[in-house]
């Protein structure tokens, strides 16, 4: 007798029912064939005991999960997507986007129960470059290097910090594969920002403009246009740790903050400036930088 596992079934936040079954394939029919719920909700996920996502109604990750074994998307190497005519932004996650865990092993990082990169912490000032640029109506995307069973962690990742970007701007690669093969066929005149050379090489080859983002980690003098924001993080810490050991009023307090929130956002309007040009963005945008709130 084949030995039976559990599996859950969730939809959205909400623990639906649990349930043992003789094989993922027994599993899945299980789901489809005698769960209401799948026909009412949009995102009902299947999980197997090492907590991956192994069949799913939503229609984003569907591709991905129900489509794809782990060994086909490993060799992939490319994946045919809408083609633009326009340039766009293409944001990678890891070491950009969000902070990269240099003490974190890869045992940690891709074990599924982990749910290491639903816990990443978010870099708040390249989200703030990503916001600004979409308010200034250049088509700002994201392009990350996944193992399958991490693409749905990912996806709520960038769902929970960047709700501005909508599904069909959101693209995963494989490890290791070339990113230009799985956007929209227009690297070439589109910006890649990325902390890895590597990826910024291959995106150069294709014509394409490369920006390193610098978080601390990776090395400068790397023959590519930079971003960094670290020195702004530098001085927001610095700031907030004089704010907690200084008496000061509120109102003081608020005149301080804002000052800092004016700087770090005019330093943040100047880069996306940079990158429009770039790419040839009309710059006549109202207001670039202003109106925003800590």
């Amino acid at each position: 007798m084949s030995e039976m596992s559990t599996y859950r079934i969730k939809a959205g936040d909400t623990e639906v029912q649990n349930f043992d079954a003789v094989s993922r394939e027994a599993a899945i029919d299980y789901l489809i064939e005698n769960t209401p719920v799948t026909k009412k909700l949009n995102d009902v996920r299947l999980l197997d005991e090492q907590d991956r996502v192994i069949f799913t109604n939503q229609e984003f990750l569907a591709e991905f999960v129900n489509q794809f074994s782990s060994d086909d998307w490993k060799e992939m190497k490319s994946l045919d997507r809408p083609a633009s005519d326009k340039p766009s932004v293409y944001f990678d996650i890891d070491g950009t986007l969000g902070k990269w865990n240099a003490k974190a092993t890869m045992e940690e990082i891709f074990d599924t129960k982990n749910h290491y990169f639903l816990k990443v912490q978010p870099e708040p000032f390249v989200i703030d470059l990503a916001m600004q640029l979409h308010e200034d109506g250049v088509d700002v995307c994201i392009i990350s290097a996944a193992d399958k069973d991490t693409i749905p962690d990912k996806y709520d990742w960038i769902k929970k910090h960047l709700p501005f970007i909508e599904d069909d701007k959101i693209f995963f690669a494989p490890l290791g594969a070339d990113k230009t093969q799985f956007i929209q066929h227009n690297a070439d005149i589109s910006v890649l920002i990325d902390d890895y050379n590597p990826n910024l090489k291959a995106w150069k080859e294709a014509g394409g403009h490369a920006m390193k983002m610098l978080n601390g980690i990776n090395s400068s003098h790397s023959g590519y246009s930079e971003i960094n924001f670290e020195g702004l993080k530098k001085q927001k810490a610095e700031l907030d740790n004089w704010l907690q050991e200084t008496d000061v009023t509120d109102a003081q307090m608020k005149m301080i903050r804002d000052k800092f929130v004016s700087r770090a956002y005019n330093t943040i309007g100047f880069v996306a400036g940079s990158i429009e040009s770039e790419i040839g963005h009309d710059m006549e945008q109202p207001d670039k930088g202003k109106g925003k709130e800590d």
